[in-house]
This record gives structure tokens, sequence and C-alpha cells, in this order.
């Protein structure tokens, strides 16, 4: 069944956001969107592909980053990129079905919200780390249902139903040289998809830079594909007087163009830097971003979101890894939304239904790479030493950059080193406003958490389902709930949203929608 876009253009949204209504019995699928959302008569596309720009297939290619929504022979498809940190959300209400790229942009086109005393927004979306079959598939909101897609899924438009899409699957990957050179390869095709001429906006590639393993090694990759600049956070989270995560140097002996920033300078704001971080995904850790204004504008960021999983030893050890996973980063959309920019995350290019990276990861070829230990990561190391870089000069430990509003651990973040101080003292206003913790829930939800919920989530239970081949956590997307009390840094996640869904509303009823000239298909 064939259905045509209305597609309209906002010029007061974020450049690369879009929400489309489908509705039972109207013929059209309904766009708003950012001026810098590709368009023709088949759909839209916020991204860029491994292919070229005129066919418009980033449904058909092997490698893509950002999203897309496409009238297709397979029907309409809701396209999330193979090799970015984007996601799409799927409002249900019971008029409609509303499709976004943005969280809160879905909720302000369905005239929605979020349930203000619910406190387990963060546990929920969190639970995707667990894998796609073990997540809480959907979130309940003031009118219906919220679901994320971290892939692409097929729209049926009768029954405003979803179902995994089909995905293009690399090629095998016989040895290290055949996998380095298909980085290579769909890294430089993504670039050149990114700068074609008959684009509204072209994007041009930059990397970002850790003293890592992960980024340091895409940028190897990145710069093989033509990429010339970078930039890099130093401050560690856990110390933030020191620049113990800077990759200006790395970037510097790869032949970069490096500029450094503050990973707090956000910390000295007024304007809520914080809330369109929160607001995108759990966590909110991306927010050091903002130091960089608009810098990023008309950008590819490359980073290496993905290679602590892709790249470690023990990736598809015992099975084929299940995809999509949480490959982290995600915090960042709505910045990059505006921006506008994409991201490519170099370690996921061609890792969606292959074990054979980490084969590569644990083979003969790849063990005077391999040094032990948990901090194991040949295959970048190879790519780092090979590019001239010596041992002892990068990923010497983890260090984490990203801050975190809330976590998954019994012991609550301390909002001041997430939150300005300005930023802390609205969401406290707010909190006070609002009240929106019940001491009665709070009391016996806390006994669950101490009594169940301290056995469940104990290590010794783990290491004991581990050994008679068990998953743990067991029913993880339930489970969570119990795993940590109710406390006050999970609502910080419900006023960002409220403050994102505010600002969304009032760019919809302010901007004046323009038609796109886009004749059905």
């Amino acid at each position: 069944m064939s259905i045509p876009f209305a597609i309209k253009r906002v010029p007061t949204l974020p450049a690369l956001a879009f929400a489309a209504e489908i509705a039972p019995g109207r013929n059209e699928v309904s766009v708003r969107c950012g001026t810098a959302v590709e368009a023709d008569p088949q759909g839209l596309i916020a991204g860029a592909w491994a292919g070229p720009f005129a066919e418009m297939a980033t449904d058909r290619a092997m490698t893509s980053i950002g999203t897309a929504l496409r009238q297709t022979g397979r029907g309409l498809i809701a396209v999330v990129g193979t090799a970015s940190t984007h996601a799409l959300f799927f409002l249900r209400t019971p008029s409609k079905l509303v499709v976004s790229n943005s969280f809160a942009l879905a909720l302000a086109t369905g005239n929605d919200g979020l349930l203000t005393s619910y406190p387990f927004y963060p546990q929920d979306l969190a639970s995707f780390a667990f894998g796609i079959d073990r997540c809480r598939e959907s979130i309940p909101t003031q009118a219906g249902r919220l679901s994320v897609a971290y892939a692409s899924m097929q729209i049926d438009v009768a029954e405003l139903s979803l179902s995994p899409a089909a995905v293009s699957r690399p090629p095998p990957f016989p040895s290290f040289a055949a996998y380095r050179a298909f980085l290579i390869a769909e890294t430089e095709a993504i670039f050149a998809n990114a700068q074609d001429r008959s684009r509204s906006v072209r994007y041009r590639p930059t990397i970002a830079l850790s003293g890592g393993y992960d980024s340091p090694a895409a940028a190897v990759i990145a710069r093989e594909a033509g990429c010339q600049q970078a930039f890099t956070f130093g401050q560690p989270v856990d110390q933030p007087e020191s620049k113990d995560d800077s990759g200006a140097e790395i970037g510097r002996a790869l032949g970069l163009q490096v500029d450094e920033y503050d990973t707090f300078a956000y910390h000295e704001r007024t304007d809520l830097p914080e809330i369109e971080f929160i607001a995108a995904s759990f966590g909110g850790g991306q927010v050091y971003l903002t130091s960089l204004g608009d810098r990023l504008a008309n950008r590819i960021v490359v980073s290496g979101y993905g290679g602590d999983r892709v790249w470690a030893t023990h990736y598809a050890l015992q099975q084929e890894p299940k995809f999509p996973f949480y490959i982290g980063g995600y915090s960042q959309s709505e910045f990059y939304l505006r921006a506008p920019a994409l991201d490519l995350s170099v370690p996921v290019i061609g890792a969606r239904g292959s074990a054979d990276i980490g084969s590569i990861s644990r083979s003969r070829e790849m063990q005077h790479w391999s040094i032990g230990g948990d901090y194991d990561r040949p295959i970048p190391r190879r790519l780092l030493e090979d590019a001239g870089l010596p041992r002892g000069t990068f990923a010497g430990r983890k260090r984490r950059v990203t801050p975190d509003y809330d976590s998954l651990t019994r012991r609550a973040v301390d909002l001041d080193r997430f939150l300005s101080p300005f930023s802390r003292a609205q969401f406290e206003a707010w909190f006070t406003k609002v009240a929106p913790i019940d001491r009665a829930s709070v009391f016996r939800h806390r006994l669950l958490v101490d009594g169940v919920g301290r056995i469940i989530w104990s290590r010794k239970l783990g290491r004991l389902l581990n050994r008679i081949g068990l998953s743990w956590p067991p029913l993880p997307a339930r489970l969570l709930h119990w795993k940590v009390p109710i406390r006050k840094n999970a609502f910080v996640f419900n006023w960002a949203m409220a403050e994102q869904i505010s600002r969304y509303r009032a760019l919809l009823v302010s901007g004046r929608a323009t038609g796109d000239g886009i004749e059905p298909a």
C-alpha cells in the first residue's frame, strides 16, 4: 500500500528534526520538519549513507547514519542509521501514530507528555543496555505509550503496528586487512554522500577524540577517508582538574588539526544547556558538547561509540550478536538535530549480523596486539600502532569524560557535579513546586529494594546464574525498578522533558510552516 507524504517545513524547528503523523483513514503521512531534512516524493531523510545521494536509498545501504522515513517497494519504513547514535520515537495515541527523531518533539506533536510523578523513566530507558530481547518495549505517557527504536522498523499503516525491517548484512571479514579496508571504504562513501552538491545542506567530517582506544582508532580510519580535523575534551568526570582524557597529542601525531575544549565550561551558563541532552536519552552525558557552540554546524562527527562492545575480545564469543544494541552517546541527538550535525560511529560499521569481528580480535594474527586484562582491544591497538603511534601513548586506562544526572547504582550521583548552579536552582524550584514524590510510595518501594532487590541484583546471584548458564539479571526491564530507591535524581529527566516539550510546542506554534512542493509518488 502506497501512501503519499504531505511535507511542511517549519523554520523554527531544529534543522534536522522531523515529526510525522499517521492516522487510520487519512490517506497521507503528514510531516513537519526542519530546513535541513532532505525530501522527495518517497519521503524524507535526516542523514547520510554509503551510496549515491541521487538514489535516496538510505534504507538499502549497508552503512547509514541519522534517520529517515521512506515509502519503498516494501511499504513504509522508518530508518535508523546502522552506524550512528540516533533513535526513532513512536508515540501511540488513541487517534494516531507519531514518528519522530526527537523524543520531546514526538510528545509535543501528539499533544502528550510524561507522567510527572513516574519515577522509573531512567530505568526504563536504560533497560535497552541489556539487549533488544530483554528491554522495556514502551514507556507510559499521559495519553498513550511511547516506544524507542534503535533499528529500522516496518510500519503497517492500516494497523499502525511496527515490526523489524530487514537490513543489509555485511560481507565476510576473513582477516584484519579485509575488515580495515571495509571500514575505510564505507567511511569514504559516507563522507562523499554527505558532501554531495545536490544536498540542501552538506557536511564536512571532524573527529571527537579521547585518550582511549576507540575514538583514536576511529580517527585512523577517518583520516584515511579524508578527514583532517578533530576536537577533544581533556577533563575526565572523576578528575575535573586534569587533562587525563585529552586526545590532543594523539590527534596531532596522526596529522590532524585538533581543537581542545573544557569539559565543564557549561557550568558557567544560565540558559539551561543540560535540558536538550537530558531530554534526548537516559544519562545526559554528552552535555559537555555545548562548549563547542555552533562549531559542529554542518559537520559529520566521527566517534568510537560502540567500540567497547564490537572491538572487545569477547565480542560474539558464544553466538552471533543480537542487534540492535545500545552503543551509547544518544543524549547528543537533540544537540545534533539543532546544529545541524550528523554522527558516524566507526566501530559499528559492518557489525550488525557479523561475528567475524570478534573472531578477528581473538585470532592468531592479532596476538601481538593483545595485551590481556580488562582493557584489551587488539583491533584498535593495531590500527593505532600501524599508524605510527607507539605503545604506551594511548589507552593507558579507561576514563569517562561524560557526567550523568543519575545512574543505576544505589548511591545517587551528586547533582552539583552534573548541573550548572543556575540549572540546579531551576530544577530545585520545579521539584518543590511539583512535589512528584509520594512518601508512602517511596517507603513501600524501599522495602522492595532493600529486600528482594538487594538479593536479585547481588553479584553472588549473578555469578551463580552465569555458572548454570542462565541470563543475569533475569527480566531486567521489570526488575530494574527494584534496583535503586525512588530518589530526586530520577526526576531530573521529568523536569527536563517538561521543559523541552514546552519549547517544541512554542516552536510549532511560532514557526510558520511552508509547503515543500513535493508531489505524491
